[in-house]
């Protein structure tokens, strides 16, 4: 995965250079911002909350497979090309990838809480990366519609 991300990076990099600095920088605000609303409080995670992510992370997903079928057939960027409607899904997707932050401190907080065993904790460490990886590309992806091909 690792590689996988580098490589990425250093594609979006050499396209838009110094995006890969702004994303970090964004990913870092985003999560900081969101660990800091919920650890004061200000976002709880209901059962209902959890449903309403669960069901926009599926109809995210519909929306990114539509999009790829898209870009096979001729539309080069997919839904994301589309004028306006890409930076509209690139939020969406940064907001998303917040939101299943919340998710993520809250399973950590609930396995703490119960006493589960360290061995365990790797699993929530991992959903936790895999949220933080996600968060940055999806940012990475704003900041790159955002400043376009010039």
């Amino acid at each position: 995965e690792g590689l996988a991300l580098g490589t990425l990076s250093h594609f979006y990099n050499d396209v838009y250079p110094g995006i890969v600095s702004q994303a970090v920088i964004g990913t870092l605000c985003a999560f900081a911002g969101i660990l800091f609303a919920y650890s004061n409080g200000k976002i709880r995670v209901t059962p209902k909350f959890t449903r309403v992510i669960m069901g926009a992370a599926i109809g995210y997903l519909a929306l990114g497979l539509i999009s790829m079928v898209l870009s096979f057939t001729g539309n080069s960027g997919g839904l994301y090309g589309v004028t306006g409607f890409g930076p509209l899904l690139a939020i969406a997707g940064v907001g998303l990838a917040s939101f299943f932050l919340v998710l993520d401190f809250d399973q950590i907080e609930k396995g703490v809480a119960a006493g589960a065993p360290q061995e365990e904790s790797w699993r929530a460490g991992f959903g936790l990366m895999v949220t933080i990886v996600w968060l940055y590309l999806e940012v990475l992806r704003l900041i790159s519609i955002l400043r376009g091909n010039d």
